[in-house]
C-alpha cells in the first residue's frame, strides 16, 4: 500500500486558542437561550391578538385556558431554538443590536430580553398596543410600522433580526420590499431569521385548520405551483391575507444580491408549522479559514 507521506503534505491542525474561542462563544449562545428560555417575563396583556386568537379562535379542543398560555409561550421558545442554531451555525457572537419585527405583544421578544438581556432590542409593529407593551414591559425601543414598509425607520446595524410571521401575510411586491429592508438593515455578519409558510402549513391547512378559505387556497396554491409564491387576500381586506412559498423563491430573492447568502433553511422549525429561513450579511466573496474551520 502506498501512502501519501505526510512530512512532504504537513497538516497543521487548529490552534488550541482558536478552538477554545470558537467552542466559547458556541457555550455562550446555548447558556443565553436557556436562560431565556428559564427566565422570560411571561405576563400577557389582554389585548394581545396572538393570545386572544388562541383563546377564542376555536383551535385548542376542550379547556382552552388549559393550553393556551403553553402554546402562545411555544411560540417564544421555539424561536429561540432555531435562533440559537443559526448563530451556532455562523459562528457569531452574542448579539447586541437585535430587533423583532413584527413584534406584536411581545411572543418572542420577551425571550430574547431574557436571553440577551445586555443587548439592545428593537420592537417594531403596526400595532401600537403592541410596541408601546413591549417597550414598558421588555425595555424594547419602539419602532412604528406602516403598510407602506419602504416609509419605515429601520434601526441599522442590526446582529439579529427576527421576521416572525410577515412574509406570511404579505402579497409577493410588499414581501420583497420587506426582505429587502431587513437585509439591509443588518450589520456585516448579522443574521435575520425570516418565517414563512410552506409544505407544513399546508398540511396544516388541509387536516388541522383554516388559515384562510378553500376557494382563496385553491388559488394560493395553484400560484405557488407556477411561481414558488402564491398569495390571496383575506376576504374583505386589501394587501392582506395569506401567502405560501417554494424554496425556491426564498432562493430567488438572494440571487438578487451579492451582500447576503441563505446560512439555512429549516421546514416547520418555528411553532412546529412555519419553515425558517436564516440569512447571513456575509458577501459571496467571503471565504472560510480552510486552515481553521
Amino acid at each position: 500500500m502506498t501512502i501519501v507521506p505526510e512530512s512532504d503534505y504537513p497538516d497543521i491542525p487548529p490552534a488550541e486558542a482558536w478552538v477554545n474561542e470558537t467552542l466559547g462563544r458556541k457555550i455562550a449562545v446555548l447558556k443565553a437561550v436557556y436562560a431565556g428560555c428559564r427566565d422570560a417575563d411571561t405576563t400577557i396583556d389582554v389585548d394581545d391578538e396572538m393570545w386572544n386568537g388562541l383563546v377564542t379562535g376555536g383551535s385548542h379542543a376542550g379547556d382552552a385556558s388549559r393550553w393556551a398560555r403553553m402554546h402562545y409561550l411555544y411560540g417564544g421558545r421555539s424561536a429561540m431554538r432555531t435562533i440559537a442554531d443559526a448563530l451556532i451555525a455562523a459562528d457569531a457572537s452574542l448579539p447586541s443590536r437585535i430587533m423583532d419585527f413584527p413584534c406584536g405583544h411581545g411572543r418572542v421578544l420577551r425571550f430574547l430580553r431574557a436571553a440577551f438581556p445586555h443587548a439592545t432590542i428593537y420592537g417594531g409593529d403596526i400595532n401600537a398596543g403592541g410596541v408601546a407593551f413591549c417597550a414598558e414591559r421588555f425595555g424594547a425601543l419602539p419602532v412604528a410600522s406602516a403598510v407602506d414598509l419602504e416609509r419605515v425607520a429601520l434601526p441599522q446595524s442590526l446582529d439579529l433580526v427576527w421576521c416572525g410571521s410577515l412574509v406570511t401575510h404579505l402579497p409577493e411586491a410588499s414581501g420583497l420590499v420587506l426582505i429587502r429592508r431587513l437585509l439591509d438593515a443588518l450589520a456585516p455578519g448579522g443574521l435575520a431569521g425570516i418565517t414563512v409558510c410552506a409544505r407544513g402549513m399546508d398540511w396544516a391547512q388541509r387536516r388541522i385548520f383554516k388559515t384562510i378559505p378553500d376557494a382563496q387556497y385553491e388559488r394560493i396554491e395553484a400560484q405557488r405551483r407556477q411561481s414558488g409564491f402564491g398569495y390571496a387576500d383575506y376576504p374583505g381586506q386589501q394587501g392582506y391575507g395569506m401567502a405560501f412559498v417554494d424554496l425556491r423563491w426564498v432562493q430567488k430573492i438572494l440571487d438578487l444580491r451579492a451582500d447576503a447568502y441563505l446560512l439555512s433553511y429549516a421546514e416547520k422549525a418555528w411553532h412546529g408549522s412555519q419553515d425558517v429561513a436564516w440569512i447571513v450579511k456575509r458577501s459571496l466573496d467571503y471565504w472560510y479559514d480552510w486552515a481553521k474551520d
